[in-house]
């Protein structure tokens, strides 16, 4: 039931059909109170609660018989309770108000004291013969539409946050193009520049080879001694320059490295790419066994270790090179540095593609990430060693190279020799023959069916390499040429390669790589 007072009935003097008109609008006010979903509350000029309908039960918790006669303030939480009279004086002294005619949100309280937002629509009306005016307050319950939207702005807040995230990794993939672009292009300089050292440095190789076989004065040997020590420096750093720029995920035609020859090739490099205020020292014990894995790989994984750990220690730093023969199946090669180390959850990341610590353009993210590719490719494990403090140790485990033997019965076999270069065909000659091999030279073209034939790089010598290999199971091809796309074509028919620029020594090795290869051991 509304609290609104009943109308007193007059005598049944008229129609008893027809009501007089005022009691007509009671009964319908009456009804309107009672049917509204929202609480509709009317008070006077000084804020008593003149009638409520029955939905403020509902929204409020008190019966509209409990709010009559009390003031409407009973309906707010602090501080607007104590500021409501004062509102009520101001407007009936200077008849301005900010809340009439509107739609405003304010905070309502319920009679068990939970304060909840609320809806509040005021209006004036002046009834004839009242001593004032009355105030008409609409109050809606907007606490479910407060959720949704403190719901929609969490989600909102959520979506941007994962679109500037998105954003974000999508300006790091960018900027990791670039770096990627660049790094591209001075692999191709690397490899032009390699190619172009190869073709120089052989044959200078091989006359100071000549001119040491002759009688020299000591001045002149001196000098000649002098000449090969230099060009051994630029054949290293051209064989490592060759190493640099092959795909790291290409095993190549090579299962073992011996890490001593290795580091031959590639530590003068790994030198000068070193700080000159960090020292760089190496480890390597004489009798290591040789590690499964391809030169280029092991180069790439310890380039890759060896800057991280310069960039780590800062001025005065030492970085540490070392191996050790963990087993008969193990080799350990591992790179320390004094730098600060690493904390835990770097450390649990840091094999993590594209994560870095360093500035974003200044690293792609993906050094150790391809140390870990690598390694675990070829069948060996990658573990970082470190403590805040104290400096950190990447060891890569490596899994020893199963030698494969050769039994001779007698001579090996045909071999032949299809090099230009009169001194690398007779030295490619003279350790054929030292093997075991007869060996006779031959045209470009015309392998004669030998069983290891040693040739240059040519669209004529690519097809004879082709149908020999095709032609007879166990027969070897070992092929000269410092181009690394030709290369790949030459290793997907079989065969080895060598480049020119490792000099006499690389050919040799090539040939004992294309021996321990063979798929047959037993010749007669």
């Amino acid at each position: 039931m509304s609290a609104l007072p009943c109308p007193a009935h007059e005598a049944a003097t008229t129609d008893a059909a027809a009501p007089p008109a005022g009691a007509l609008a009671d009964h319908q006010l009456r009804a309107v109170f009672a049917a509204a979903l929202d609480p509709i509350v009317t008070i006077d000029a000084h804020g008593v609660i003149q009638a409520a309908s029955d939905s403020v039960e509902r929204v409020f918790g008190y019966s509209p018989s409990e709010l009559i006669g009390r003031n409407v303030r009973l309906l707010m939480p602090e501080p607007y309770r104590s500021e409501h009279d004062g509102h009520l004086a101001r407007y009936r002294r200077t008849g301005q108000t900010t809340i009439l005619g509107r739609t405003r949100e304010y905070l309502g309280q319920r009679k068990n004291g939970e304060v909840f937002p609320v809806e509040i629509s005021v209006s004036r009306a002046d009834p004839p013969g009242e001593a004032g005016p009355i105030f008409v307050g609409i109050l809606r319950d907007v606490s479910d539409r407060k959720r949704l939207e403190e719901a929609l702005r969490r989600r909102s807040e959520t979506l941007e946050k994962l679109l500037q995230e998105r954003t974000d990794e999508l300006r790091a993939s960018h900027r990791q193009l670039r770096v990627s672009d660049r790094f591209a292009s001075i692999g191709t300089l690397a490899a032009g520049l390699g190619h172009d050292m190869s073709n120089v440095l052989l044959p200078v190789l091989c006359r100071l080879d000549s001119l040491e076989q002759q009688d020299l004065p000591g001045s002149s040997r001196d000098d000649v001694e002098a000449i090969r020590d230099s060009m051994e420096y630029l054949r290293q750093l051209t064989s490592a320059l060759r190493l640099l720029t092959l795909d790291p995920e290409d095993a190549g035609d090579e299962d073992a490295t011996d890490i001593g020859d290795w580091w031959s090739q590639v530590g003068s490099l790994f030198a000068r790419l070193a700080p000159r205020s960090v020292r760089l020292w190496c480890e390597l014990p004489d009798d290591l066994s040789p590690v499964r894995i391809a030169p280029h790989q092991l180069t790439q994984a310890a380039l890759n270790l060896i800057v991280n750990a310069c960039e780590a220690v800062g001025e005065e730093g030492l970085v540490r090179v070392w191996a050790a023969q963990e087993s008969d199946d193990v080799v350990a090669v591992g790179v320390s540095d004094n730098g600060p180390g690493m904390p835990p959850e770097i450390r649990k990341r840091a094999f993590d593609p594209f994560f870095t610590t360093k500035t974003r353009g200044l690293s792609t993210g993906l050094g150790l990430a391809i140390v870990h590719s690598v390694v675990r490719k070829a069948g060996g494990d990658v573990e970082i060693e470190s403590e805040e403090g104290r400096g950190a140790t990447v060891v890569m485990r490596l899994p020893v190279a199963q030698e494969r033997a050769v039994k001779r019965g007698g001579a090996l076999g045909r071999a032949g020799v299809a090099l230009a270069d009169e001194r690398a065909a007779a030295y490619a000659a003279t350790v054929l023959e030292a093997i075991g091999f007869d060996v006779e030279h031959t045209a470009a073209d015309r392998p004669n069916g030998v069983d290891l034939w040693v040739t240059e790089a040519s669209e004529a010598s690519h097809t004879a390499a082709r149908r020999l290999l095709r032609a007879k199971a166990g027969r070897s091809v070992v092929c000269l040429l410092s181009d690394a796309q030709q290369a790949s074509r030459w290793r997907d028919i079989g065969a080895h390669v060598c480049d020119p620029a490792e000099g006499l020594a690389g050919l040799r090795s090539a040939i004992q790589r294309a021996l321990r290869n063979r798929k047959t051991t037993t010749y007669g």
